[in-house]
Parts: structure tokens; sequence; C-alpha cells
């Protein structure tokens, strides 16, 4: 990862132009007009797939244990008039069923897409997590707590910024495990932590799970973390099995080293911009944001991975 800058920019070797893959336009044109949509798709592998050499550009990066991330810009300017965005969606969609299936979690609908936004009317019941309001929710992995599946694939479709703040905020958590101390690496990757679901905070069985661990996805093996600082304190609290005193002192080094400028990166993502995430091992966050009468920050999240329970050679080790 690059270190942070005091005028954030994103490394020119995450970014990928969409206008250097104009087959994959012209194919996307051809499944809209055939009726095939981010609501409909369903994958079938084909051996010549236009979006192939795009993909691999995108796999690439994200199985590089030093990058983990894939920025593709669309070359336009988005806004949230869903006619504009059906070939963004569509696009991501096919993306993420090249890299695992789709896996996204919505309770406010049937989309692939949950949008991310500060939503005046609240949050929707049931839901204890920070995609529907601009405060900071921490560093933190997407479904850390979710039962049914495991989130490999974190894609950001950026539709608008906000008018001041909302910057994502991106950390390598191998080069943090790294800079650990021994003893706070061995708990890390042997003690099972509760983790408190946003969309079912009330379960009385919650998952439990080690912060570090191995995987094998279908993009990427090795060392991976599950995290979300609240998820786990939450977690704890619900079932009455107070945090121990180590385990605060090795969540407190964690966060420290997940914030070292070493491993850490800041940077606004501008409309027509698509951010593509290892979500095993790059954790994220944002600041917090203000929006304006006429500006407002919408982002829409999509996540791709493996039913935990699917009959894959993808499936955690």
């Amino acid at each position: 990862m690059s270190r942070m800058d005091p005028r954030p920019q994103i490394p020119v070797g995450w970014k990928i132009e969409l206008r250097h893959f104009p087959e994959v336009d012209t194919y996307l044109s051809r499944l809209l007009a055939d009726g095939v949509t981010f609501l409909n798709y369903q994958y079938l592998p084909d051996a010549a797939d236009p979006l192939q050499t795009l993909v691999a550009e995108i796999r690439a990066r994200l199985a590089d244990v030093n990058r983990g991330v894939a920025i593709l810009d669309l070359g336009l300017k988005l806004d949230r008039v869903t006619e504009s965005l059906n070939k963004p969606r569509l696009l991501i969609v096919l993306i993420g069923n090249h890299l695992g299936r789709t896996v996204t979690r919505n309770h406010l609908g049937k989309s692939p897409f949950l949008p991310v936004y500060n939503r005046p009317e609240g949050k929707g019941d049931n839901y204890i997590g920070n995609a529907l309001s601009n405060n900071q929710p921490g560093i933190h992995t997407d479904a850390s707590a979710w039962l049914k599946a495991r989130v490999d694939l974190l894609a950001l479709l950026a539709v608008s910024p906000a008018f001041c703040g909302g910057e994502t905020i991106l950390t390598n958590a191998i080069g943090a495990f790294e800079n650990l101390t021994p003893e706070v690496q061995e708990l890390l990757l042997t003690r099972p932590f509760v983790r408190q679901d946003p969309f079912d905070p009330k379960y009385p069985r919650p998952a439990r799970r080690t912060v570090y661990h191995r995987v094998r996805t279908c993009f990427y093996e090795g060392l991976s973390i599950k995290y979300h600082r609240a998820r786990i304190e939450g977690g704890h609290q619900f079932l009455g099995e107070p945090l121990r005193a180590e385990d605060t002192a090795a969540l407190n080094e964690l966060e420290q080293k997940l914030k070292g400028r070493s491993v850490r990166y800041q940077f606004m993502l501008r409309s027509g911009e698509v951010l593509f995430v290892n979500n095993n091992f790059i954790c994220h966050d944002r600041t917090s944001f203000i929006d304006s009468s006429d500006q407002g920050r919408y982002l829409e999240r999509y996540w791709a991975g493996q039913h935990y329970d699917h009959d894959s050679d993808c499936l955690m080790t």
C-alpha cells in the first residue's frame, strides 16, 4: 500500500480505464438489448467472454498482497437516475460473478446493490450498520459477522461525492499483522470473538470467529482478516461475555497498526469510478461528511464471494 499523501490521490497502479476495453461496452449494450440486467443476470461460463482481459487485470491487482485494490474508471459522470446506472451495475455484477458469486445482503430490497448515503428517514428496521449514515464506522471489513456467506470482493460504485468530506480510507491488514507483537498475532489467530450481525443484531447464536485466519478464494489464497471493532464489542455485550483485558489490549494494538501510515491510504472517489477491494485483507473506512441541498454523497455497494454451504473449492480452509 502507498503511504498517505496530504493531497489525496489514487495511485496510478490501482487505476484501470474502461475506454481501453471497447469490446466490453459493446457486449454490455448487447446484453441490455436482449433484456439481461443486473437484476436477472445468470452466470454462464463462456470461453469467448469479452470481459476476460478486463477481469484478469482486476484479479491481478486484487491478488497482490501489496495492493489488493483496483479502481475502474468508467469515463463518465453518473447521477442517481436508475437508467444511467443500469449498465455500470450490470458490469459490476458480471465482474463479481467472474471472481465469486453475487452474495449482497440488502435489507432494503432485492437489488444486489445497497445504497450508501446519509438516509434522513433512518437506517430501516433491525439494522445497526453504518451504510445509511454519515458517521465514521471505524476500520473494518464487510460482513465480518455474517453467518450465511463470506464476502471476498467489495465493490463501491461512486455516483456522487459529498459536498464536504466522505473520503475513502483503505488499510492493508497483512502489513498491519506483520507489525504486531508475536503474542498479539497468536491471540488474533486463535481467539474466537463473538460478532453481532448488523442485519440481525438480536440473533441468539451469533458468529464466533478469529480476527485473522487463512482463506482460499477464487482469486486469492493467504492470510485474511474479518474485523469490525463495533461488531465484536456489540456481540460480547449482547451475550454477556465481557472482553478480557488481553482481548482489549490486542484489539487496541491492532487498531493502532491498522492506522499506521505505511499501510494506509486516503483519497476521494469521483463520480464514475468503481472501487474493487479484496475484502479478505483490505480494511476500509470513510471520513465523516456533509451534504448540501444540491450535492449529496451517494455510492452503491456490491458484494461477491461464496456461501458457506456452497460445495466449492473456493470455500474457506
